[in-house]
């Protein structure tokens, strides 16, 4: 499968959209996008004529290191966007995987002391993801000797640091054997001992599984390397991290195999999801081939709780940062068909479907989920960081005369927000009254949004991945209390700022297991952010995208 991570392009799964990419050095997946610090009111402005990340970095001719970009697999498996390229012995992109259960601690909660004070890197919301491979002096360890840590002030002070295992997945077993058939479709996925893809068959850190911490989290380089307590001798792995955009914009990481007497989330987890079916538990009292299957599954961090009631269907979003309240701004995520409402969020959870993963932090949660009427194998792939959620989309269907739209609607709490984009940059305020607003094309593609005002900010950022020629890409925006426009989901009557990117035309086979050899995929990054941002913001944060975090690993 591709990585997400590398491309950046859209993608429309059955109700979520994906489309054409360049091939740049990110990752659609856990390295997201580092935002400013969410308790400034916005951030700095973006940078005039940022060179975007086909801008690759100078190579190491030093003979252990060896420069890598993020490369996207062929299979397409769900994988953590992750905008960076990597520098080092054996350094490779990375990619998410995981294991069920809920969050034992709880995250930082608003109003707690800052988790840790920032590099000069910035991008204080973008993980840093890297695969086993890239760390070959581990490989072949147990994920649970892994610790991290930054140097700061002349002391060593531990970060949270997460490994996420993957292994390929027949997902006839994800089915639990009640729907398709054994080999049909097979899929690199994040294992999961509380679902039916896990846990991996290799125990050990393999080249597939992802170690992921926080560029919030990046210190200094010692002078001299010491050890802190509780790590073997000799065991140090270096992480440098820079911004392409900026030489003087860096950090380190330092990476130990310990003793037995260190957790990996160094007493600080920042993510907390709890995945609860109402029918008892997964997978004994799950139905597989028909819904629905309703929940009471909560995330929660210090920027932002999110609330599910079904595989498909979130109707809660509280944002935090900044120290707001949390009005619940969100009416419903919608993802469909161009095809009125025969084939929308609704009658997803109505069909066949089944969990891959739910796993829950200490540094992110993955809730990754396949089936949407007939594509059995379509997936969804939410990554949920402190502030920052990603959320991939892969359509696997027969073909189809209709394309795809995938959208937010707002609630009337979220009335008093500023709706811009790339193409409207003066802005619309979302009341309920109707504006007109410039629609994307394909010249002009939806590239961001931006809604900020004084109870949040929702700036989202799209990647398109997709080899269908024909498409015909637009947008949409409805802010009418009386909309006449269709809604299948949430409030049918109101539409309070709803919008997104839709792609019309016909669609040729993206089901594998049936043949098919195109693609369809749509890579969003929601940053959850403190009330009345800026244009400048959103843009800065479309050129990070662009311009990902450069990587350099090495043994110490």
């Amino acid at each position: 499968m591709r990585n997400p991570y590398t491309n950046h392009c859209a993608l429309f799964a059955l109700g979520a959209v994906l489309a054409a990419c360049t091939s740049e050095s990110n990752q659609l997946a856990p390295q997201p996008v580092q935002t400013p610090s969410s308790d400034a009111p916005s951030l700095p402005a973006a940078d005039s004529g940022a060179k975007r990340a086909a801008d690759a970095p100078s190579k190491d001719t030093s003979p252990n290191m060896v420069e890598q970009t993020s490369t996207a697999a062929a299979g397409k498996p769900a994988q953590a966007p992750a905008s960076m390229s990597v520098v080092g012995a054996q350094a490779m992109p990375s990619a998410a995987a995981g294991s069920g259960g809920s969050a034992q601690q709880q995250p930082n909660m608003p109003g707690s002391e800052p988790t840790t004070p920032q590099s000069s890197l910035g991008r204080p919301h973008d993980p840093i993801v890297l695969t086993g491979e890239a760390l070959a002096p581990v490989k072949g360890q147990s994920p649970d000797t892994l610790v991290a840590f930054r140097y700061v002030r002349g002391q060593w002070q531990q970060i949270p640091l997460q490994v996420d295992e993957r292994a390929e997945v027949d997902y006839y077993n994800v089915y639990n054997k009640q729907y398709s058939s054994p080999g049909a479709f097979k899929n690199l996925s994040y294992v999961d001992p509380a679902t039916l893809t896990g846990p991996d068959s290799d125990p050990k850190l393999d080249a597939d599984d992802e170690v992921v911490f926080m560029a919030q989290d990046l210190g200094d380089k010692p002078e001299t390397l010491s050890e802190p307590p509780g790590v073997m001798a000799g065991t140090a792995i270096e992480v440098h991290a820079s911004d392409p955009m900026d030489a003087q914009k860096h950090g380190y990481a330092y990476l130990f195999r310990q003793d037995g007497s260190l957790k990996a989330d160094a007493g600080k987890p920042y993510v907390s999801y709890a995945f609860k079916l109402k029918a008892g538990e997964y997978p004994a009292a799950y139905k597989f081939t028909a819904g629905p299957n309703p929940e009471e599954t909560v995330f929660k961090s210090s920027s932002y709780e999110r609330h599910f009631t079904d595989r498909w269907l979130s109707d809660v979003l509280k944002v935090t940062a900044g120290g707001t309240p949390g009005a619940d701004i969100l009416d419903v995520e919608e993802t469909r068909l161009l095809d009125g409402c025969s084939r929308y969020i609704g009658t997803f959870n109505m069909g066949e479907g089944a969990f891959v993963t739910n796993k829950s932090g200490p540094v992110r949660a993955i809730r990754s989920y396949i089936g949407a009427n007939s594509g059995p194998f379509t997936q969804k792939t939410h990554w949920f960081y402190e502030a920052r959620e990603d959320q991939l989309s892969q359509l696997r269907v027969h073909p189809l005369p209709w394309g795809p739209m995938s959208s937010m609607d707002f609630s009337a709490e979220g009335v008093g927000l500023t709706y811009y984009d790339n193409n409207n940059k003066s802005g619309a305020l979302i009341d309920g009254s109707p504006d007109k607003l410039t629609a994307a094309t394909n010249d002009s593609k939806l590239l961001w949004q931006l809604m900020t005002g004084p109870q949040a900010t929702v700036a989202v950022l799209f990647e398109y991945d997709t080899d269908i020629d024909g498409l015909t890409w637009s947008s949409i925006f409805i802010d009418d209390k009386n909309t006449r426009e269709t809604q299948c989901s949430g409030d049918t009557k109101v539409a309070y700022g709803e919008s997104g990117p839709t792609g019309s035309g016909a669609l040729p086979s993206t089901d594998p297991s049936t043949g098919g050899t195109n693609h369809m995929d749509l890579m969003r990054h929601h940053y959850y952010l403190a009330p009345n941002a800026q244009v400048l913001d959103a843009e800065r944060l479309y050129s990070e995208l662009n311009n990902p975090i450069k990587l350099e690993v090495m043994k110490r």
